[in-house]
């Protein structure tokens, strides 16, 4: 779960779902569809963040996210740039 703001972003891993709660008396918003096991979620003034998995591959899972600015908020979400990761060991 995050929280930006007012809002409670969470995950639904089982049905693909990234979904917003902005009271306890509006129903779930859901802000993204068919995602592949979404996990991993953040949030903050300019987006709401989460992770794909992939097939289990080096680099198959993904960035994902949704704009929460004005003027961007009806556009859907999008896959960020990949980033290399190095294990600490």
């Amino acid at each position: 779960m995050a929280l930006s703001g007012a809002t409670l972003y969470l995950t639904a891993k089982m049905s693909g779902a990234v979904q917003a709660l902005q009271s306890p008396a509006v129903p779930l918003l859901t802000s993204a569809s068919g995602q592949t096991g979404p996990s991993q979620i953040a949030a903050d003034a300019s987006g709401v963040y989460w992770v794909v998995a992939g097939d289990g591959s080096l680099g198959s899972s993904k960035l994902m996210k949704k704009s929460l600015l004005p003027g961007q908020a009806r556009r859907s979400y999008s896959r960020l740039p990949a980033v290399r990761t190095r294990s600490l060991r």
